[in-house]
């Protein structure tokens, strides 16, 4: 799912966040049994930095992007 969207990657953002994405997993506020994930990129579209939260929907099985905004740094 990750390096469909953006090209995303799933290491550890804490570790490098100059390369990797991967920021946190957490349990949607809203819809039970759903996890949302979380990234943050560092001039990843032409140069900018975003912040991004997304999640499977249980019923369809579409990837939902529930958030994306630009990551102040």
């Amino acid at each position: 799912m990750n390096r469909v969207v953006l090209g995303l990657n799933d290491r550890d953002y804490s570790v490098s966040p100059e390369k990797n994405h991967f920021y946190k997993t957490d349990p949607h506020e809203t819809i039970p049994n759903t996890m949302m994930d979380y990234y943050k990129v560092r001039n990843g579209l032409e140069g900018n930095s975003i912040y991004i939260h997304l999640y499977i929907n249980n019923m369809s099985g579409q990837l939902i992007i529930s958030s994306f905004k630009r990551l102040e740094l």
